[in-house]
């Protein structure tokens, strides 16, 4: 049975453009699924599709036959945060409603985030199902430790991209899966109703960065690592 590519869409991270203008030009789609959990997955997987898309987080080859390859795109922490709270706030609801945006809309930015279950969003996906689930039920630094150390280990699985150097990342994935490249970079469904890191006082900078750092740590890492991937191509 072919290689079938998982596009770990973590929010907030440019995934959407990756899809509608990467990921959408190179597989056909007939070939292509979007899923909302992990109880589709397990059903359409051994289907003929090339490529799932979605909020999959590591380890869902365990639940396939086939050979799996992950792509994931990954974002500065603070600045996803920002990001995915105002975007919540900014859709329509008449056209979207997302599951958070009534708590997001009884909250400030500070006090959303304080919130576990909204901590460490991108180390908690690449750590694996599992590590997903527990991450807001056990609170510990042992937990902390745990799911970041996995989180290191499994990203040399994926082909990854840094949104914040889009171009770059790109260029990597075309290389990786012999794909073409977009036809043009324009942001898809940026948000635009938000403040900057810049913008916000010292106190929410503050809480941020506590509800974030093992984000932070898996991201510096991720830099670190990501000139590495062109040498395999």
């Amino acid at each position: 049975m072919n290689e079938l590519i998982v596009f770990t869409h973590i929010p907030k991270t440019a995934g959407s453009f990756l899809q509608k203008k990467f990921i959408e030009a190179n597989v056909p789609p007939n070939r292509c699924y979007t899923t909302a959990g992990l109880k589709e997955f397990i059903l359409k997987s051994s289907d003929n599709y090339q490529l799932f898309y979605g909020h999959l987080p590591y380890g869902v080859h365990l639940l396939t036959p086939r050979s799996v390859r992950y792509i994931t795109l990954l974002r500065e922490p603070i600045d996803r945060a920002i990001s995915f709270y105002y975007s919540m706030k900014e859709v329509d609801i008449k056209i979207y409603k997302h599951p958070f945006r009534e708590y997001a809309d009884s909250l400030t930015l500070k006090d959303f985030y304080k919130n576990r279950n909204l901590q460490n969003v991108q180390t908690r996906f690449i750590a694996g199902v599992l590590s997903d689930k527990l991450y807001p039920k056990l609170p510990s630094q042992y937990m902390d430790n745990l799911i970041l150390y996995l989180a290191q280990k499994n990203l040399v699985n994926y082909i990854y991209g840094i949104s914040d150097r889009l171009d770059e990342s790109i260029e990597l994935f075309t290389k990786k899966l012999s794909w073409t490249y977009p036809i043009d970079m324009i942001p898809y469904r940026k948000t635009r109703n938000r403040p900057t890191k810049d913008d916000l006082d010292q106190e929410t900078i503050q809480v941020l960065l506590k509800a974030n750092v093992l984000d932070m740590k898996l991201y510096e890492f991720a830099l670190n690592n990501f000139n590495k991937q062109f040498m395999n191509v």
